[in-house]
């Protein structure tokens, strides 16, 4: 009876053994599989994370260039107001002993002429400044282009350009005044909105007397000799209170 009991007992701690392993491996398995769950969703979070700030700054970049079109056109209206400038200083140039009074005339003359191209420029969009700077922008109808100004004195959407454009005739400088440009991407369905002023300056040239006697002596015109000098547009159009909404 007892040889039968210990052959139970040992068989029964064999079976032990046996199920000690089985759940040993299915522990394993379980935990193994738990981890490479986890692994997969933070590596597929990690991709949503990626993949959504790859569209926001697409979307910003894509509505970026409403603001950057508007940019380059300014430039040029700032090359033709400069160029008409030059030549409206070369009349009295001579005349004009100091390199200070110049500079103050050529930025009076540099304002006034910006001003007239800014004006010819609205007669073509019936004295609107928003459809004047919605030409600037690409052609498309993901772009919107509003003023965001805190007044409008007429009441009817049409500003004037005592309204948008803010000058200082003496430091030769023109602030065009709330720009706002309301990007919509078709693929992703986001909303980029871009508010700046555009802070413009007349160019920098040196007006000493070295250049005047060069110019004078050479028959080189002052529109000659101040183009090359002159710096690039785009250092006279510049973003002034710019923000991304």
């Amino acid at each position: 009876m007892k040889k039968v009991w210990i052959k139970m007992s040992n068989r029964i701690k064999r079976l032990d053994n046996r199920g000690s392993a089985l759940l040993t491996v299915v522990l394993v398995v379980t935990f193994l599989t738990i981890l490479a769950t986890i692994l997969m969703y933070i590596s597929g979070l990690n991709f949503q994370i990626k993949e959504a700030d790859y569209r926001n700054k697409k979307s910003f970049y894509e509505g970026e260039k409403g603001t950057e079109a508007i940019k380059v056109e300014l430039m040029k209206d700032v090359s033709d107001a400069a160029f008409r400038a030059n030549q409206d200083l070369s009349i009295n140039f001579a005349n004009i002993t100091s390199a200070d009074t110049r500079k103050v005339e050529y930025n009076k003359y540099f304002v006034g002429r910006l001003q007239e191209v800014f004006d010819d420029k609205l007669l073509a969009y019936g004295g609107s400044w928003n459809a004047l700077l919605a030409s600037y922008m690409p052609n498309s109808t993901d772009y919107v282009l509003t003023m965001d100004l805190s007044y409008d004195a007429d009441g009817n959407g049409v500003l004037t350009s005592n309204e948008v454009l803010e000058v200082n005739e003496t430091s030769g400088s023109i602030i065009l005044r709330g720009v706002s440009v309301k990007y919509t991407n078709p693929k992703y369905k986001l909303v980029t909105k871009i508010s700046t002023d555009f802070r413009i300056t007349a160019p920098a040239f040196d007006w000493s007397d070295a250049v005047s006697r060069t110019t004078l002596e050479t028959g080189v015109s002052l529109d000659e000799a101040k183009t090359k000098d002159m710096i690039s547009p785009a250092d006279c159009v510049i973003y002034t209170e710019w923000k991304k909404e």
